[in-house]
């Protein structure tokens, strides 16, 4: 982690200013401890505290000591000297980092008490919290009862503290002597947040024992803690994306998602037997998002109408998983799956669903580049008449002229019932406009709309195309 990294930096860095070796107990009056401290409490003020460890404290005695001795030789004094100064100044630059950075909230090891303090402040109970110490934490709270639930100055309660460093035993003392858990430090962070974070399963589940509110989409989740999550959601039946039983339609359309906050949405769909729509679209959903989502279609406690996971980012293997648990599905009418790196292989796998749905009716497969090879196939499942498939988005393809005229040759055989065609962006030339313009009213073809903008034509193709469509009330082209 990198806070973890950070603070062992300026561990490191004290422990080379003050000398190599740790003492066996802690020393008081060192004078260049003691500037070190005044030094810290000028520049950061209440935000930091000083916390010496034996190791940083014995230290700095030892190198007192060594000073001494190197004092009759001048030049070697003057040199240790401006060493401990430098030394010093990159101390201060490190904390100075770390107390500035959103992202290092604490001191990162639960057992291990720091030679510099983290933002712990020096709260007794607080501190005995967070460094597992139960016997001094009991102590404190049968002395005075009411510190269960004071804070330091950072908002920090002993039960936030105790979540932080993973020490279950503590939490449930805390809990069985009524800790409010619903409290949450400065930055709006609760004890469960904090358990979440750390990846703190069993604290986690006292916590939610308890009655903590689970208030996990969109927190910066690691994929380890969200899967953590989503496993105690699922044995205990909490929904943990802010979705309700009840709700038909859920829109996280163009929300910032990451896969962790997807591995909560699909956690819940366990729970949503009446859901219909889900918009995952553009997000950063990313492939382990998908393979969640995938899982929760094929267990068959949802049934979707439909679903949208395009523009998220992901790879052919992971969209094509999305695919097969859609076809598992059986009831979907609408499937989002633009730009979602499917290309002319994974095209055809798309046309052979397209062929055996039974209820299909639209399918955007925008910006995917299925190449002309993809949509010869796409055509080919067209022709084949058992689809009812009737609004297909092509755009940005790089199809060109070769896959225009395979489509052409779709609308033509009779069998295809699209009314809705968007091929814009696919350079399909002349060739294939005229293609296309002459498959247009021919048979039995029922197209009303269609998208052509950017696609290189000419003269002879935009002629093509207006000649065709002249006098025709109702048809849409646009061009």
């Amino acid at each position: 982690m990198a806070s973890a990294l950070r603070w062992r930096q300026v561990d490191g860095v004290l422990q080379r200013a003050f000398g190599e070796r740790p003492a066996p107990k802690l020393a008081v009056g060192v004078e260049v401890l003691n500037g070190l401290l005044s030094g810290l409490k000028n520049s950061f003020g209440r935000l930091f505290k000083f916390v010496p460890s034996a190791e940083g404290v014995g230290a700095a005695e030892a190198a007192g000591t060594a000073a001494a001795k190197a004092a009759t030789k001048g030049e070697a004094a003057r040199i240790a000297s401006k060493q401990k100064v430098v030394l010093r100044e990159e101390a201060l630059r490190l904390c100075a980092r770390n107390l500035a950075d959103n992202e290092i909230r604490l001191w990162p090891f639960p057992t291990v008490e720091p030679s510099v303090g983290g933002m712990l402040e020096d709260v007794q109970h607080v501190r005995a919290a967070q460094f597992g110490q139960i016997d001094q934490l009991r102590a404190l709270l049968d002395d005075t009862p009411e510190l269960i639930d004071q804070a330091n100055d950072r908002g920090m309660t002993a039960l936030m503290a105790a979540a932080h460093g993973g020490h279950a035993a503590v939490v449930k003392m805390l809990l069985e002597r009524g800790a409010d858990v619903t409290c949450r430090d400065d930055r709006g962070v609760s004890a469960l947040d904090y358990a979440i974070r750390e990846n703190k399963q069993e604290v986690a589940r006292a916590l939610l024992d308890c009655g903590a509110k689970v208030d996990a989409l969109k927190k910066g989740l690691s994929i380890e803690s969200a899967t953590m999550l989503a496993k105690i959601g699922a044995e205990k039946g909490i929904m943990l994306s802010g979705m309700t039983r009840d709700q038909t339609e859920a829109n996280f359309s163009n929300g910032n998602l990451r896969p962790a906050d997807t591995i909560l949405i699909a956690s819940d769909l366990q729970f949503t037997a009446v859901l219909t729509s889900l918009n995952l679209g553009l997000n950063n959903m990313d492939n382990d998002g998908a393979k969640a989502i995938a899982g929760a279609l094929s267990s068959g406690t949802v049934v979707l109408d439909k679903l949208d996971v395009g523009y998220n980012s992901l790879n052919e293997q992971a969209a094509l998983g999305i695919v097969r648990a859609a076809q598992q599905q059986d009831k979907i009418t609408f499937l989002g799956l633009g730009g979602c790196g499917i290309g002319p292989i994974g095209a055809k796998e798309i046309a052979d669903y397209i062929q055996f749905t039974a209820v299909l009716a639209e399918l955007q497969l925008s910006a995917n580049n299925i190449g002309d090879n993809g949509a010869i196939a796409i055509a080919d499942a067209l022709k084949s008449g058992t689809t009812v498939l009737t609004n297909l988005g092509l755009s940005s393809n790089n199809i060109g002229p070769e896959g225009a005229k395979a489509i052409a040759g779709a609308l033509k055989s009779g069998k295809a019932v699209l009314t809705t065609l968007f091929l814009n962006n696919n350079k399909i030339d002349d060739d294939g406009a005229m293609a296309i313009a002459g498959a247009l009213f021919s048979g039995t073809a029922v197209l009303i709309k269609l998208v052509l903008w950017h696609n290189n034509l000419g003269n002879a193709g935009e002629k093509a195309m207006r000649d065709v469509v002249k006098g025709r009330i109702g048809f849409d082209l646009k061009m």
